[in-house]
């Protein structure tokens, strides 16, 4: 029993581990499933990995969008560029979005956004591959994209998620030092750090990428 004990001691703690784990994964789909938004995750290859109650019937009703053979596919030719060139930008590790043609329910918006291993490890899904959030919206977009879900999305800092979205509220790298007195050396460091966290290689794409994203503002910021 002494040398058992050591063995069925992590033995035991590797399962309340595991369970915790289990629950954790559990819990964060159950609230997916709970918000209005439909949500889909997909690997590199489109394969639908995942998907809320809302973008299981988002994709069965979409105009734009549906499942075939288990991967997330354009519904009509007309759609095809667009949405390759979505997974195009995923491959670059930047998110991106789109509107679309207007419909009966409304202008189409995909939003999308590579998900971290750690992420997805949150949810209980695989590791071993590629994954991207991708979430499904009618009605016009945002002005501008939102700090905190910014942050949810490439796991920025608050201070990076700030800058982040001063840029696409249009201002200059030297304004957003000059209101939130810091250094530029400081704001260029924060830069480059959004450089590498969204995938974007200039400012220019940065802002581009941002102003895709904005229809996932939180509530009351946004339609």
């Amino acid at each position: 029993m002494a040398r058992l004990s050591p063995h069925l001691n992590r033995a035991l703690n590797l399962r309340q581990t595991l369970e915790a784990q289990r629950a954790q994964s559990g819990l964060l789909r159950e609230t997916l499933d709970l918000l209005a938004q439909p949500v889909l995750i997909a690997d590199a290859s489109a394969r639908l990995v995942h998907a809320n109650r809302r973008g299981e019937a988002a994709l069965r009703s979409s105009a734009h969008l549906t499942l075939s053979h288990g991967r997330i596919a354009a519904r009509n030719p007309a759609d095809r560029d667009w949405l390759r060139a979505l997974s195009d930008a995923l491959g670059r590790g930047a998110g991106g979005g789109a509107a679309r043609r207007a419909g009966p329910g409304g202008t189409a918006w995909p939003l999308a956004a590579p998900l971290s291993e750690h992420r997805a490890a949150c949810l209980g899904l695989p590791q071993c591959r590629r994954l991207e959030l991708i979430a499904l919206r009618t009605g016009s977009g945002a002005s501008c994209p939102d700090a905190a879900t910014l942050r949810t999305l490439f796991d920025l800092s608050p201070a990076e998620a700030e800058l982040a979205a001063a840029l696409a509220h249009g201002r200059t790298l030297a304004e957003f030092a000059c209101v939130r007195e810091v250094t530029r050396n400081t704001a260029n460091s924060q830069l480059k750090s959004l450089f590498a966290k969204t995938g974007a290689s200039r400012q220019s794409e940065l802002v581009r990428l941002l102003a895709g994203l904005a229809p996932l503002a939180m509530p009351g910021k946004g339609k």
